[in-house]
């Protein structure tokens, strides 16, 4: 369930990819995925930029299709565990978390 807005901002060598999810006002649990991609000069109609930077926006575009239906998956299963391990293949998603957690359980 979105409750703000959210936006993130990926930088890759060459371009960054600028993603923001708004929850929908009138539809609870839906939400909205714009996304933007940030070049370091114009992209022209028919230019290799725009073959090379086209592949990249579908790639992108095709994996955040791909997460979007694994945290719908995830989301509708939440209700069944008491607890959860976020971004297993992720490090440093790991370790925002479970700093998270000491510092809403307070000094020790």
């Amino acid at each position: 369930v979105c409750s703000s807005d959210l936006l993130a901002v990926n930088v890759h060598g060459d371009h960054a990819a600028v993603y923001r999810i708004v929850p929908d006002d009138t539809t609870p649990g839906r939400c909205t995925w714009h996304f933007t991609m940030l070049t370091p000069e114009p992209v022209e109609p028919g230019s290799k930029a725009e073959r090379y930077f086209g592949r990249n926006f579908d790639y992108i575009v095709a994996t955040g299709q791909e997460d979007i239906a694994m945290a719908v998956s995830a989301q509708r299963t939440l209700v069944a565990v008491d607890r959860v391990l976020h971004g297993g293949f992720e490090p440093v998603l790991q370790w925002f978390h479970r700093r998270l957690d000491e510092h809403l359980a307070g000094p020790r």
